[in-house]
């Protein structure tokens, strides 16, 4: 007997089950309270989701987990079930017990009995067979990733940045989301959540995915979201979940929407697209594997990038931001304890003229900058006014940012090494042969970069 005839018949066996023990009544129902927040004017802007006003509602509705697990229970000791256990030893020469697996089926088909409207239980169910059939064939799953961001406003309504990711605007349905009074703090009553400004949703095809390796690809992610522009780029919460029938179903996530986080945030606007699009794929290619996950080691450039994302993401106040930002771009530019500050200032400048920053205003910013880490590291702290002035607009803290967030870039892309680089600055601001070796590296990064990506984003 076919594989696929096999499943479809238990599949309508089951059904035949399900509605004779609901209909006999033995079992009712269990009834929940769930709670969400009805949003009157949702509306996106360029500051994310934004409502005139919210409405907490709290519905009573059906639960059949425990009629689902009561079954359950029924189909250990069923002909049917024996029937498919069977079938399933002789076509399956895998490790997995045929009746772990005929449960898992069952718990995918009375999840599409109960909680599919009657018009599509019939495609639900067609999806539960061709699943099953591609299991047994030993066929990838699909794994579907959901991350939750905030720090990145979109201009276009989404984005494919790649064959497998798409960024995209959040939408009513994802935040008015029912929760389970029962299973939450009381917190949930405050209409205090943070919601994503963008969402990453990705699909994946792999027979052999590993979990750590989807989380530390998440972190790659987020890392190259990063470094298009400064922001708070981070996630609120993300989701990992696989489709598998036979065999182990990845189901992962985790809930970050509590963290104290920056407001700091970036646009990505529809004349910037394409760059968008290019920058992401080329830095992902090639963001080396000590840069992140179980294999990230301390180097200058991973310090660099932890003072980065600290300064970026993390709550706190200017001082700390901004002597994290030194400090970044002291683990790529300094060697030694002797005139920190000048050698700094002049290696930084030197560096980003070639990228057509100006060296003199950078110059000077970056004076400023270091003067603040000094105070700060030395146990004071700017003086009201001093700090307005810094403040009254975000753009001194982002120009500091962009300096180390270019120079990380340039490192990763160029593959630099920092002692050569140094050497080589140092060399090129007193002989013309080695400055020419130097502005070489701006050809280098363009070409590198790929066709369609500009330097204007990291003007």
């Amino acid at each position: 007997m076919q594989s696929d005839i096999i499943i479809w018949e238990f599949i309508k066996n089951v059904e035949q089950l399900i509605e004779h023990e609901v209909s006999s009544k033995s079992l009712l129902p269990a009834s929940e309270d769930v709670f969400y927040w009805k949003h009157e004017n949702l509306k996106y802007t360029n500051r994310g989701l934004v409502s005139d006003s919210g409405e907490g509602i709290i519905e009573t509705r059906q639960n059949w987990l425990v009629i689902q697990h009561y079954i359950s229970k029924l189909i250990r000791g069923w002909d049917k079930a024996f029937q498919l256990e069977d079938a399933l030893a002789n076509l399956r020469s895998g490790e997995e017990d045929p009746q772990k697996i005929v449960l898992s089926v069952y718990w995918q088909i009375a999840g599409a009995y109960f909680y599919s409207i009657p018009e599509k239980r019939e495609a639900a169910y067609n999806q539960i067979v061709q699943r099953f059939i591609r299991d047994l064939e030993g066929g990838p799953q699909t794994i579907a990733i959901k991350i939750e961001l905030t720090g990145i406003i979109l201009e276009p309504d989404s984005i494919l940045i790649s064959e497998t990711y798409l960024l995209r605007k959040p939408i009513r349905e994802d935040i008015e989301v029912p929760v389970d009074i029962t299973s939450r703090a009381t917190s949930i009553y405050q209409n205090n959540f943070k919601w994503p400004t963008a969402i990453l949703e990705g699909l994946l095809h792999n027979e052999h995915i590993n979990p750590q390796e989807l989380q530390e690809d998440i972190d790659k992610l987020l890392i190259v979201l990063r470094l298009w522009s400064s922001g708070n780029i981070d996630f609120l919460r993300y989701t990992i979940s696989g489709d598998r029938v036979v065999g182990e179903r990845l189901q992962h996530g985790i809930n970050n929407a509590y963290k104290q986080s920056s407001e700091l945030s970036y646009l990505v606007p529809s004349n910037k697209e394409r760059e968008f699009k290019s920058f992401f794929n080329v830095l992902f290619a090639i963001l080396p594997l000590n840069m992140y996950g179980s294999k990230k080691n301390e180097s200058s450039i991973t310090i660099a990038l932890d003072r980065y994302t600290e300064a970026a993401c993390e709550a706190g106040s200017l001082e700390r931001k901004i002597t994290n930002i030194m400090m970044g771009l002291e683990a790529l530019f300094s060697t030694d304890g002797v005139e920190i500050a000048y050698k700094l200032r002049l290696r930084v400048a030197k560096f980003l003229s070639v990228f057509d920053k100006p060296a003199l205003q950078m110059a000077e910013l970056l004076k400023k900058g270091y003067d603040i880490r000094s105070k700060f590291s030395h146990g004071s702290i700017l003086k009201i006014k001093e700090k307005t002035e810094y403040t009254k607009d975000s753009q001194f803290l982002v120009s500091l940012l962009d300096m180390l967030r270019l120079a990380i870039v340039a490192f990763i892309v160029l593959n630099l090494e920092k002692e050569e680089i140094i050497r080589l600055l140092d060399k090129a601001m007193i002989n013309d042969q080695e400055n020419e070796r130097l502005n070489e590296l701006s050809v280098k990064f363009e070409k590198r970069m790929g066709e369609g990506f500009q330097k204007a984003n990291l003007k």
